[in-house]
C-alpha cells in the first residue's frame, strides 16, 4: 500500500456500519490489501485554490485507468485472490445496483463540484475569465466595432459634403456606450461639420462642450485656437482674442512631452492676435507685434508671413523707410515666396512716396520682367500684381509730368497680356504721352491701333472697351484737326510776309 503525502493533513475516517455504502465529505478510496474501505477527508485549512486545482487535475489524469466510483491503492488484484478454497462453500454474493449507482452519482457530483470551484478560483486570480464575463467582453468588442464603422462611415460623408447623413453618425457616438477616444474624435467632426456648413456658432459651442468635458485634454490648445479663428470669421474680435490668449496660457498648464507642437500653436497664436489687430485697424500696435515675432529665432515661425504683414503695416502707418528696408531684405531672402509680387509692389509703391522714381521704375521693370517659380505655380497672382504695380506707379509718373519713365512702364505693360480688354486702355495711355511730348504722328498711331481692330470684336463689345474706342477717334480726329490748324497757321504766317524786291544787278546798293 502506497504511502500517504506527508505534505497533506489528511486523518482516516473508519467506515461506520450504516449501511452497504457511506460517503463522507471527500473522496471514497478501497484497501486493496484488507479489503476494507477507508475515506479521506481534507480539512478546510487545506481548501486552498492550488489544492482544488491539483485535485481536479489529478482526476482527469488518472480517469482513464480507474473504474468510475473506485481508486485502487495496491497491485493488481489477480483472480486467484478470489478462488474458492477446498472445502469451504462460497455465500452467495450480494448485488447493490442502488449502491453501485449511488457510488457512480457521487463520484460525477464531486468531480463537477471540483471542476466548478476550480473555475471560479482562475476567475478570482485573473487566469481565466468565467462564460458570462467571455460573453460581456465579446459583446462589448462588437459594440467598439460598431462605434468604429459608424464614426469611419461619417467621416467619408463629411469629406463627400454629405453633412445631413454625417451628423446622426457621429451624434449616435456620442450617445452611445463609445470609449472615451472615440466620442472624443466624433465631437471634434461634429465640430468640423457644423464649421463645413457655414455654422460657425453651432461649431464654437461644440467645441467648447468640448472642452469642458476634457479640460485637460491634450488637444485643448488647439482648439482654443479654432475658436478663436472662427469667432474672428464672424466678426467678433474682442473674443477671438480672448481664444487666442487662452491657447497660450493653456499650454502652461499641460503637462505633456510634445514641446514642439506646442510652442508651434503658440506662435500660431500670436501670429493670430497680431493679424487680428490689423483687422481692428489697430495697426500701430500689429505691426509692433509683428516686430517682436521677428524676433524670434524659433524655426516653428512662419517668418515669410509675419515678415509680409509686417511690411503691410509699416505701409498703411506712412513709415515708407521702414517699409522699404524690410520689403528689400524680403525679395532678398525668399526668392519663391507667393507674395513676392505683392512685395515688389509694395516696395514700388514705397519708393515712389519717398521720390526716388528712377528706382521705383527700376523695381516695376524687374517686376515685369520676371520669370519666376510664382509664375508656373500661380500664374494669375503674378499676371494680377504685375499689372496694378505697373499701371500705378506709370500713371503716378504720367500725372506728375515724368512722361519718359511712366512711357517705360506702359510699353512694358504691352507684353504682359494680348487681350484687348488690357491692351487697348496701355495704348491709350502711350497715345496721350505722346501727346504731352508733342509727338502727335506717334499719339495718332497708337489710336489708330485700338480702333483699327473694333471688327475683332464684333457686336458683343463690352460697354468700357466702346467708350475707348470711342474716345480714341475722337482723339485721332482731334489730332488731325489740330495738325491742319498748325498748318494752316503757318501757311497764314509764311504768306503775311513781305515780298522783297529783287535788285538790279547794275544797281550799285551802299554797303558799309
Amino acid at each position: 500500500m502506497s504511502q500517504p503525502n506527508p505534505r497533506l493533513n489528511v486523518r482516516t475516517v473508519e467506515k461506520r456500519p450504516c449501511g452497504p455504502l457511506h460517503r463522507v465529505d471527500g473522496v471514497v478510496f478501497l484497501d486493496g490489501a484488507n479489503g476494507r474501505r477507508s475515506e479521506s477527508v481534507v480539512t478546510n485549512r487545506w481548501r486552498h485554490p492550488i489544492f482544488g486545482l491539483g485535485l481536479v487535475l489529478l482526476l482527469l489524469g488518472l480517469a482513464p485507468f480507474l473504474s468510475l466510483g473506485q481508486v485502487t491503492d495496491g497491485p493488481p488484484v489477480r483472480p486467484e485472490f478470489f478462488a474458492k478454497p477446498p472445502g469451504i462453500s462460497a455465500p452467495a454474493p450480494q448485488v447493490h445496483p442502488v449502491a453501485s449507482n449511488v457510488v457512480e452519482k457521487a463520484h460525477s457530483n464531486a468531480l463537477s463540484a471540483s471542476l466548478t470551484e476550480a473555475n471560479m478560483i482562475f476567475a478570482s486570480t485573473n487566469l481565466m475569465h468565467s462564460d458570462d464575463e467571455q460573453a460581456q467582453a465579446k459583446n462589448r468588442e462588437m459594440r467598439i466595432n460598431d462605434w468604429e464603422k459608424m464614426l469611419a462611415t461619417g467621416r467619408r460623408q463629411r469629406a463627400a459634403k454629405l453633412f445631413a447623413e454625417a451628423t446622426p453618425n457621429f451624434t449616435a457616438v456620442l450617445t452611445g456606450d463609445a470609449p472615451d477616444e472615440l466620442q472624443r474624435a466624433a465631437m471634434l467632426e461634429l465640430a468640423l461639420t457644423s464649421q463645413e456648413e457655414n455654422n460657425l456658432m453651432r461649431a464654437i459651442q461644440i467645441l467648447s462642450q468640448y472642452l469642458s468635458r476634457w479640460p485637460q485634454d491634450p488637444n485643448a490648445p488647439e482648439i482654443f485656437l479654432r475658436q478663436g479663428l472662427l469667432y474672428r470669421q464672424l466678426g467678433i474680435h474682442n473674443m477671438a482674442m480672448t481664444k487666442f490668449y487662452a491657447t497660450m496660457t493653456t499650454v502652461l498648464t499641460l503637462k505633456n512631452d510634445h514641446f514642439d507642437h506646442y510652442r508651434k500653436l503658440v506662435l500660431q497664436a500670436q501670429t493670430e492676435i497680431a493679424e487680428t489687430l490689423m483687422q481692428q485697424n489697430k495697426y500701430a500696435e500689429a505691426g509692433a507685434a509683428f516686430a517682436r515675432l521677428l524676433k524670434d529665432e524659433s524655426p516653428a515661425l512662419n517668418r515669410v508671413r509675419v515678415q509680409y504683414r509686417y511690411i503691410h503695416s509699416l505701409v498703411i502707418q506712412d513709415r515708407y523707410p521702414e517699409a522699404v528696408g524690410q520689403a528689400q531684405d524680403y525679395l532678398a531672402r525668399y526668392t519663391n515666396a507667393n507674395d513676392r509680387a505683392e512685395v515688389y509692389f509694395l516696395l514700388a509703391s514705397g519708393l515712389k512716396k519717398l521720390g526716388r522714381n528712377n528706382e521705383a521704375r527700376q523695381e516695376v521693370l524687374h517686376l515685369l520682367q520676371s520669370q519666376q517659380s510664382l509664375a508656373w505655380e500661380h500664374p494669375e497672382t503674378l499676371a494680377y500684381w504685375q499689372q496694378r504695380t505697373g499701371n500705378e506707379i506709370a500713371n503716378q509718373l504720367y500725372q506728375e509730368g515724368d512722361f519718359m519713365r511712366a512711357l517705360d512702364i506702359y510699353q512694358s505693360l504691352l507684353l504682359l497680356n494680348p487681350a484687348p480688354a488690357w491692351q487697348w486702355p496701355v495704348r491709350y495711355q502711350i497715345g496721350l504721352i505722346y501727346e504731352r511730348l508733342e509727338q502727335p504722328a506717334k499719339a495718332a498711331e497708337s489710336y489708330t491701333a485700338i480702333f483699327a481692330k473694333e471688327k475683332e470684336l464684333g457686336t458683343n463689345q463690352p460697354p468700357s472697351l466702346k467708350a475707348l474706342i470711342d474716345m480714341a477717334r475722337w482723339r485721332q480726329g482731334f489730332l488731325r484737326w489740330q495738325i491742319k490748324s498748325e498748318m494752316a497757321q503757318l501757311d497764314l504766317k509764311t504768306s503775311r510776309l513781305p515780298e522783297v524786291a529783287p535788285v538790279p544787278p547794275n544797281v550799285k546798293t551802299n554797303t558799309p
